[in-house]
């Protein structure tokens, strides 16, 4: 059994792109119906259509589409953001003769990859306005991963009933009784796990009725960058005729945490309006989930460490 931390990271859209370049692969994956990963290959195109020639029809269906982002410059003409799934499944792949590197103009898209458990997975799940791809545990295997809960502070590390590190942890002064419990109670689970396999039942239906939440879990998450930094939105509440009450949108800017915290000064003291959060960033850094809300902190700071920023502040 291994215990591992949760982590992040942001992954250079050359290596995906990269990994995607052989068209066998791709092919296969087409074949197999499986093209989820191709979504997290974003794809910049640049369509000057004083220079180029292209379908007008086809350049509206860009821009009414969710996957993609059109934004229009007299510098670069139409600047298009979409993914190779996309491309694919419209039959559109001719497109990519006018595939750049991304402009300034191009709304840009950052994909990530998360470890964490699978109790935290399940919040991704809720972010509708992203490509979401979760890789399945390796299940067929001697030996299962956990991740480590934010609250404790034990290492990364290998362990079996019989290991001395085991030995070692369960009378070392650090791990005490809850580390204890909750490590045994992992070590339990995995053993059974593993018997039932040897009786030859499945891994998948296994895992899901008797594997506890803290099984590693990888998630690959592509959204735009003004996605992840969402929108800070101030409603006001309307009473109707009927006696109804409807909340209706009278402000939206884009999120940044000195925007949310100026209209919560600015409003908090007018009962009929609230402050609504959207995004990953609004709502994930508040995450009742200690182990979300730690991802979403280091991400956070990456995006500023790398220069990212929200489009629509730029």
């Amino acid at each position: 059994m291994k215990l591992e931390k949760a982590k992040v990271e942001i992954f250079e859209q050359k290596s995906l792109q990269d990994l995607f370049a052989d068209n066998d692969y791709v092919e296969n994956l087409i074949r197999n119906g499986n093209m989820e990963m191709l979504e997290h290959v974003t794809i910049y195109l640049t369509v000057d259509r004083r220079k180029h020639k292209f379908d007008v029809e086809r350049l509206g269906l860009y821009y009414r589409s969710e996957n993609c982002r059109v934004e229009y410059s007299d510098a670069h003409g139409n600047c298009i953001t979409t993914n190779l799934k996309f491309l694919i499944e419209n039959n559109w792949t001719d497109d990519l003769q006018f595939q750049t590197e991304p402009k300034e103009d191009h709304h840009k898209r950052v994909t990530v990859e998360f470890i964490c458990d699978q109790s935290t997975s399940h919040e991704f799940a809720k972010n509708k306005t992203f490509s979401f791809t979760e890789v399945l545990p390796e299940l067929h295997t001697d030996e299962l991963t956990f991740i480590i809960p934010k609250w404790m502070s034990l290492p990364e590390m290998t362990l079996n009933n019989n290991t001395s590190n085991f030995e070692v942890l369960m009378t070392a002064n650090e791990a005490n009784e809850g580390d204890k419990a909750w490590i045994l109670s992992l070590l339990h689970s995995e053993k059974y796990y593993l018997q039932l396999i040897k009786y030859g039942w499945r891994a998948l239906g296994v895992a899901s009725t008797i594997l506890p939440n803290a099984l590693k879990t990888q998630i690959m998450v592509s959204g735009f960058v003004d996605d992840w930094f969402g929108a800070v939105n101030v409603r006001e509440k309307q009473v109707h005729d009927n006696g109804v009450n409807s909340w209706v949108t009278i402000i939206s800017e884009p999120w940044s945490k000195e925007k949310e915290h100026t209209m919560e000064v600015e409003h908090e003291n007018n009962p009929r309006l609230i402050l609504e959060l959207s995004g990953f960033f609004p709502v994930k850094l508040k995450s009742e989930n200690l182990q979300m809300r730690e991802l979403a902190t280091r991400l956070y700071e990456m995006f500023q460490e790398k220069n990212i920023h929200n489009f629509n502040n730029e």
